[in-house]
């Protein structure tokens, strides 16, 4: 299958970078899978898009099938199991086991270098900023 190029012209929209995609099908294990996703640690977004009802499979909570999830964060447990925290498209956040997010999902996108958003003082002057006058 193909990356969805929808979503991928979507993230740059939203972002104004370029954006990229991995089938999970290239990663070699949870544990690399697990390095991209958690880079949402690290100021940079990543979605994943799960795949199709006929090849979901059981989660708790549930994954939808052919939906996608905004990644907050990853969290190592203390006893080393990893979640993934994740927004679903109907605002709800759950936190998922590594293992169901990698078994069921297509691919991941994020942006194309891994760049990171910042809010820097710049643009919050140029964008909020308020006139002497108060205006």
């Amino acid at each position: 299958m193909e990356p969805m190029t929808p979503l991928l012209d979507q993230h740059k929209i939203l972002t104004g970078y370029d954006t990229a995609s991995n089938l999970t099908s290239e990663y070699a294990d949870a544990d690399e899978f697990w390095n991209d996703l958690a880079s949402a640690n690290e100021s940079t977004p990543v979605i994943f898009n799960t795949v199709s009802s006929a090849e979901l499979g059981i989660t708790i909570p549930l994954l939808g099938d052919s939906h996608d999830y905004a990644v907050f964060n990853g969290t190592v447990k203390h006893d080393g199991s990893k979640t993934i925290w994740a927004r679903n498209s109907w605002g709800s956040t759950d936190e998922f086991k590594l293992e169901d997010v990698y078994n069921n999902t297509f691919q991941i996108i994020h942006l194309k270098n891994w760049d990171k958003l910042e809010w820097t003082s710049d643009l919050w002057s140029s964008n909020f900023a308020v006139s002497n006058d108060g205006q």
